[in-house]
């Protein structure tokens, strides 16, 4: 009987120590967006130069694979396709810019189907400070039965072998906080090639939220609340503490400075006490996107149009951070409301500049906010 049991337990021990099928919180994708749903782990705006993306679900890292034996099968999970198409200009590029500092540790993210393409990958800490990031490569692999292609990865460039393959694929594992990536495609053969993006996360480092009904922010070790009313979101995890998630700045808080957009980061747009230095911000349309101190500034370039969308990330003296987003309309109109001096007694007082430059063949446009 001894024995018998010895040998059952000689078979299962490899099984019982072994990682695959661990259960890891995949992300959630989106053309403009990324969140691991349940997490602590911050929410990302995606923003493109180039590139052509779309959401999808049909390849799949299995369990078995380097990334799926750590967090599990992306089966039936969300990645994001990022291509180029056939005319289209090189380099593009398209960039994950977080709402929070990411930990140090605890998650991952592979690019599959590297095969007709190089990506560089470059990143920014807090503060903007750029990352060195040829330590986060973790390995290459295929995820396609029967397929052996593998991209190889040298400084900061992953790269394909140049030919159209299928399940070419590397994995990444950050070692240190980070603000955003970005991702820049080249092509290395004619074409029109794309690749695939996923990120993971363990959920014993970033676990789930729940809530609770007092008013008193929570321990030190954990994120802080934000809610409209009197109950507050409390999380245990590695995530700095009190990050906020700041309302959509909209109307009253933007103004114009000529052609420039001005918004000023406040403790009521954002609910950060003390003073508050913008760490990073990205914009939807094309033009000039600069930060300093508390104040956000856009000025539009003429390809721009319709609505404006820039995400932030906001840090105070306290060490407290806060993201968010800020939306504006961009609209052309006729500009009015300048006065001139009467010329007779039987003319009104004042009479519109733009009434008299209609009048005269002469129209002005000029970008004006729309709330």
């Amino acid at each position: 009987m001894f024995r018998r049991v010895l040998l059952v337990a000689l078979l299962l021990s490899p099984l019982l120590a072994s990682p695959v099928h661990a259960a890891g919180v995949y992300g959630e994708f989106a053309a403009d967006s990324m969140s691991l749903a349940g997490t602590t782990f911050p929410n990302a705006a995606i923003t493109t130069a180039g590139n052509s993306l779309s959401v999808a679900r049909s390849a799949t890292l299995t369990g078995s694979s380097p990334f799926g034996s750590v967090y599990g099968t992306s089966s039936g999970k969300t990645y994001l396709s990022v291509g180029l198409t056939i005319s289209a200009a090189e380099p593009a590029s398209t960039t994950l810019t977080f709402v929070a500092p990411t930990p140090a540790a605890g998650w991952s993210f592979a690019l599959g189907d590297v095969d007709a393409e190089s990506v560089t990958i470059t990143a920014t800490g807090e503060g903007g400070t750029p990352l060195t990031v040829s330590g986060w490569y973790v390995g290459s692999f295929n995820y396609q039965s029967g397929q052996t292609d593998q991209p190889t990865w040298a400084g900061d460039v992953l790269s394909g072998r140049g030919s159209d393959t299928s399940g070419a694929a590397a994995w990444f594992t950050p070692n240190t906080a980070v603000t955003s990536i970005t991702f820049t495609q080249r092509r290395l053969v004619a074409g029109g090639p794309s690749y695939q993006l996923w990120l993971a996360a363990d959920p014993a480092t970033f676990p789930t939220t729940t809530t609770s009904s007092t008013s008193s922010t929570s321990s030190t070790n954990s994120t802080s609340s934000t809610s409209s009313t009197s109950s507050t979101t409390s999380t245990t995890s590695t995530v700095p503490d009190s990050t906020l998630e700041a309302p959509t700045i909209t109307g009253e808080d933007i103004t114009r400075e000529g052609d420039t957009y001005v918004v000023e980061l406040t403790k009521d747009n954002t609910g950060l006490p003390g003073s508050i230095d913008v760490v990073n911000a990205t914009t939807s349309e094309p033009g000039e996107l600069t930060f300093a101190d508390n104040v956000i500034s856009f000025t539009p370039s003429d390809e721009a149009e319709g609505r404006v969308t820039i995400d932030y990330l906001a840090k105070n003296g306290a060490g407290r951070f806060a993201g968010g987003r800020i939306r504006f309309e961009l609209e052309t109109t006729p500009l009015v409301d300048t006065a001139l001096p009467s010329t007779g007694s039987d003319m009104p007082a004042l009479v519109s500049l733009g009434t008299v430059l209609a009048a005269s063949g002469v129209l002005i446009l000029a970008r004006r906010r729309v709330h």
